[in-house]
């Protein structure tokens, strides 16, 4: 790839970027699958017809599947929300098979959830999605302070990391990049430049998060725990908020 005029990405070895102009060509190598992408056609076309001569090589077509994510394109308008209406021949629900045995109840609605869930998937829309967030990640430690710090360091790696990456294939952050935090303590440590005797054994972690708020690389906002979009992974939540986190999420 190097000699056929590409450069290996430093944040990730398996992508291969080619710069002409104002566009540019994206090679992502996983094993023995490729997955081809930029903006001139012609350009992709060549990439394709120059690894066909070096290696054995199949055309699947346009992205379909991908490292365990399968992907579906469409050029009609999702609607996000629906509007419902009472029916005239609508027929009402059996109350007495409702009401009669709870566990049945919670039962159906696991069940219903099951079948449903397979047509769901995430929806990227062509708008830019240039604004990186990340939320904290929990870590097992003896504190809980130190708990939250730690994620919080592990959460500011990972925007770094996408830092680079996006400014690599032409997009770098034009603000200071967010990372979510619920615990108010929490942040005042990462604000707060005084060393706190609970923190005594994250030193790094904490010049690591500080040098970057001092330089106004990162932004630690405060959100409520009801506004974490993951949650509904991890917590039973009500069905307002379950409905709420899909349409944020586009599932």
């Amino acid at each position: 790839m190097k000699k056929y005029g590409y450069h290996q990405d430093n944040s990730d070895h398996t992508l291969f970027i080619k710069r002409m102009d104002d566009n540019i060509t994206l090679l992502i190598i996983y094993v023995d699958d490729m997955l081809v992408t930029g903006d001139v056609v012609v350009e992709i076309g060549k990439l394709q017809k120059y690894l066909a001569s070096k290696f054995e090589m199949k055309e699947l077509g346009a992205l379909k599947y991908f490292m365990g994510i399968e992907v579906c394109t469409s050029r009609n308008p999702y609607c996000a929300k629906s509007l419902l209406a009472i029916y005239p021949d609508q027929v009402s629900t059996n109350k007495e098979r409702y009401q009669s045995d709870n566990h049945l109840a919670v039962v159906i609605r696991i069940l219903s959830y099951l079948k449903k869930a397979p047509g769901g998937g995430l929806i990227f829309r062509k708008l830019g999605h240039l604004d990186v967030k990340v939320s904290k990640k929990n870590v097992v430690v003896r504190s809980s302070a130190k708990a939250e710090y730690r994620g919080i360091s592990q959460g500011v790696c990972e925007l770094f990391w996408l830092r680079i990456l996006l400014s690599e294939i032409g997009f770098p952050p034009k603000k200071v990049m967010e990372l979510y935090c619920d615990n108010q303590a929490t942040r005042d440590i990462a604000n707060n430049q005084v060393q706190h005797n609970i923190t005594k054994h994250v030193e790094v972690d904490m010049h690591y998060i500080k040098k970057k708020l001092v330089n106004k690389l990162i932004d630690i906002p405060f959100v409520k725990s009801e506004e974490h979009l993951a949650d509904v992974l991890t917590h039973v939540v009500s069905t307002k908020i379950f409905h709420v986190s899909l349409d944020k999420l586009d599932i």
